[in-house]
C-alpha cells in the first residue's frame, strides 16, 4: 500500500496515524512512509514536483528526528498548507531543524504539534525549542493557524 503513495500526485490529503501503544511497531511505520535513509514513498511524492497534496497529517507514527528531517526538507518545494505531526518521537535536534525550516515553507497555513514530552526535558532544552520555533514563525510569512 505505502509502494502506491509514490505515485500518488493527484493525492491532496494524506493522514496517516498509527494510534498503537508500542514503540517497536511505531519505528517500523516511521521507516515504512519516510525511509530509513530519507527515501521512502511519502518523501518521493513529496519530491515529484507534479504532487498536489495540500494536507499532510502524520500522526502518532513514531516518526524519529531523521523520519521528520526528511519530511521537512520536502515540504518547502510543495504547495502543503496544513501539516500535523503531533504524538511523534521527536526530540531537540528533530525540531531545532523544524523551526530553521519553517520560513522555507512558503505556503504552510496550519501547524499542528500537540502531545510532545517536552514536560520531561529540561528545562533548557524546552527553552530552546520554543524560541527556535517562535524564530521561525516570526520568519514565516504564511501560517494563520497554529496548535499545539
Amino acid at each position: 500500500v505505502f509502494a502506491a503513495l509514490a505515485s500518488a500526485i493527484e493525492l491532496r490529503k494524506l493522514s496517516i496515524h498509527g494510534g498503537w501503544n508500542t514503540s517497536e511497531r511505531r519505528k517500523d511505520l516511521g521507516d515504512l512512509v519516510a525511509g530509513k535513509n530519507g527515501d521512502g514513498p511519502l518523501i518521493r511524492l513529496l519530491r515529484n514536483p507534479h504532487n498536489q497534496l495540500k494536507e499532510l497529517s502524520l500522526h502518532s507514527m513514531g516518526l524519529k528526528d531523521h523520519h521528520l528531517s526528511a519530511v521537512l526538507q520536502s515540504i518547502p518545494s510543495t504547495h502543503v498548507e496544513h501539516l500535523d505531526f503531533s504524538c511523534n518521537l521527536i526530540q531537540l535536534p528533530g525540531m531545532l531543524e523544524f523551526g530553521n525550516l519553517l520560513p522555507k515553507m512558503k505556503y504552510l497555513k496550519k501547524l499542528v504539534l500537540h502531545d510532545y514530552p517536552w514536560r520531561d526535558w529540561s528545562a533548557d532544552d524546552r527553552h530552546t525549542i520554543g524560541s527556535a520555533l517562535v524564530q521561525g514563525m516570526m520568519g514565516s510569512m504564511s501560517i494563520q493557524e497554529t496548535y499545539g
